[in-house]
């Protein structure tokens, strides 16, 4: 699918040699350098038309795919406002729902990986309830959460206690990324006094 379009939108406000800020969106944490600028041209139609194939190819299996979900998704709703319970919602449309490990709003989720836009949608959406279908990087799905259990931080397994120092360490080492990025970005802005002095230096000493 390529990069997104707040990436590639840092990406074009950039010139050559410079590097973007950090650029947070649902799916990961970018950073954008530009090494090289090329001019705009149109090729010819025998040029990219394998490129054009494939991409409208994938973009109707896209459609079909997100089509599907949410197709899926009003009939289980619908069962569900009926008072049908879930798995016998799921076993009469003939689908086989995934039943992932528990998480928190920053946990990977098991079977889907690292997801923000997931977790986020799972968590404002009420226990029973299915959440908007959500485009993924493998998949279309949506989820249905079952309970929502409350934080107990002293009752923390040494497993959950690990997870939870990487990501505060994670969230340290990017914080310390962002401020050398920050860092970087004003020294590519300093300007070479020093070349201007001796060129002035020169230019006086001739003339004297």
């Amino acid at each position: 699918d390529g990069p997104e379009s707040s990436v590639l939108n840092e990406a074009f406000s950039l010139q050559e040699g410079q590097t973007s800020r950090v650029v947070e969106t649902d799916h990961g944490v970018y950073v954008v350098r530009v090494s090289r600028r090329e001019p705009m041209r149109i090729p010819p139609l025998e040029e990219v038309r394998p490129t054009v194939v494939e991409r409208l190819v994938a973009q109707k299996a896209r459609d079909a795919a997100k089509a599907g979900a949410n197709s899926l998704r009003t009939q289980l709703q619908s069962k569900l406002a009926d008072g049908v319970g879930f798995e016998e919602a799921a076993s009469v449309l003939g689908v086989t729902p995934l039943s992932p490990n528990p998480f928190t709003r920053t946990d990977p989720i098991e079977g889907l990986g690292t997801v923000p836009l997931v977790n986020a949608a799972v968590f404002a959406a009420a226990p029973g309830q299915p959440t908007d279908v959500l485009d993924t990087p493998s998949a279309f799905v949506f989820l249905v959460p079952h309970e929502r259990l409350a934080a107990d931080a002293a009752g923390l397994t040494e497993e959950a206690r690990a997870r939870l120092k990487d990501q505060l360490v994670n969230d340290a080492h990017q914080a310390r990324l962002a401020e050398w990025l920050k860092d970087v970005r004003a020294r590519a802005n300093l300007k070479d006094y020093t070349t201007e002095a001796t060129e002035t230096t020169q230019k006086h000493r001739g003339g004297v």
